[in-house]
Formats: C-alpha cells, structure tokens, sequence
C-alpha cells in the first residue's frame, strides 16, 4: 500500500479490484474508485467487470474472488 500511496507502483484495475472486494466496498463505492482511477465498470461488456460485480454482490472474500479469476483465466496476484 505504501508503494501505492508514494507513487512507486502504478495502481492498476487488478489493484483497485482486490481493494474492493477484500475491503468490502458496496457496488456503489467500487464504481466510483474505478471512475476515479479512469475506467467505469462494464460488466456487460468485460468478463474481469462482472466479476468484480459477482464478488461484491455476493459478499465474496479476496481469496473466493482470486479463485474465481482463477478458474476463469484471470490470473491477477
């Protein structure tokens, strides 16, 4: 988080994702960040979006929505 807050590491989709899931955020929060870090949620259009949304809505833990990434393709640690 560190580097992150010092602008060492760029803070990416696949971060700003593992923030809202494992936080927990609402929906309404997570689309804000994502707005705010320059992309909206698309879960209609991008299959990484829906998850994201699945995660959240169902209440998933970071390590249920890794999984998940992971069983779909989505390698994101």
């Amino acid at each position: 988080m560190r580097k992150y807050l010092n602008s060492s590491r760029k803070i990416t989709r696949e971060s700003v994702a593992k923030l809202c899931v494992g936080t927990p955020l609402t929906l309404e929060e997570s689309e804000e960040l994502f707005t705010l870090q320059g992309h909206s949620l698309e879960p209609d259009k991008q299959r990484f979006d829906a998850l994201i949304v699945n995660a959240i809505q169902d209440g998933d833990d970071i390590g249920t929505f890794l999984d998940t990434c992971k069983k779909y393709g989505l390698n994101i640690i």
